[in-house]
């Protein structure tokens, strides 16, 4: 029982055991694809609350401020701010390298 409890806490499938001249056991991951995601999606929500805070703090922020303030990479900043405009988060004044994001009020 306590194999059974053991993997499903560790999110692994049941182990194979196997026996030809060796004790062989088998362990395999039953997703690393969303631990995988999950650990970004954390990111992700860290990088969130960090803009929002910065945009609180300045009023209003381009991209290039909140990559340079967050260490983050400029790509990976647009790509965070559209997802907090489309869920109206925020909201993105002006157009391409004119524009700056103000929190939705």
């Amino acid at each position: 029982m306590r194999i059974k409890k053991a993997t499903k806490e560790a999110k692994v499938a049941m182990p194979k055991f196997e026996l030809d001249g060796f004790f062989k056991v088998t362990f395999k991951r039953e997703n690393s694809q969303a631990v995988a995601s999950d650990k970004k999606a954390i990111k992700t929500s860290d990088s969130k609350i960090n803009i929002l805070s910065f945009i609180k703090k300045h009023k209003d922020a381009t991209a290039s401020e909140i990559s340079i303030q967050l260490n983050l990479r400029k790509v990976r900043v647009r790509a965070i701010l559209q997802e907090m405009t489309n869920e109206k988060t925020i909201e993105k004044i002006g157009k391409n390298r004119y524009a700056y994001y103000i929190l939705k009020t």
